[in-house]
């Protein structure tokens, strides 16, 4: 399944920027494809799917300290998100279990 999202992230992209060149509002786009509107418009302003991968709305908790890893990644053909995310969680700290206590926390009585 490698390569699949990306092909058909392509293929996606180029039939928003093909409607788009016709001169179709990102409005119609998005009620032809059944997408949101901010999603057509974001692709109408990258020249390729791969400039839609941004780092800008996930802030400083979310996957931002891993996007450069997740480029590259992408870059180099590894386009399998299950496969990133199996990455990923092998490269993040162990979480503490929900509602386990914090170490050197004293416990509740």
């Amino acid at each position: 399944m490698e390569g699949k999202q990306a092909a058909q992230a392509d293929a996606g992209h180029a039939e928003k920027h093909t409607l788009y060149d016709k001169g179709a509002g990102i409005d119609r786009i998005a009620a032809q494809l059944g997408l949101d509107r901010k999603t057509v418009s974001r692709s109408a302003q990258a020249a390729t799917a791969n400039d839609m991968i941004t780092t800008r709305r996930l802030g400083p908790h979310g996957l931002a300290g891993y996007a450069p890893y997740l480029k590259r990644r992408w870059s180099d053909g590894s386009t399998d998100s299950e496969r990133l995310h199996r990455e990923l969680r092998a490269r993040l700290p162990r979480q503490r279990p929900q509602g386990a206590p914090l170490a050197g926390t004293p416990a509740r009585e």
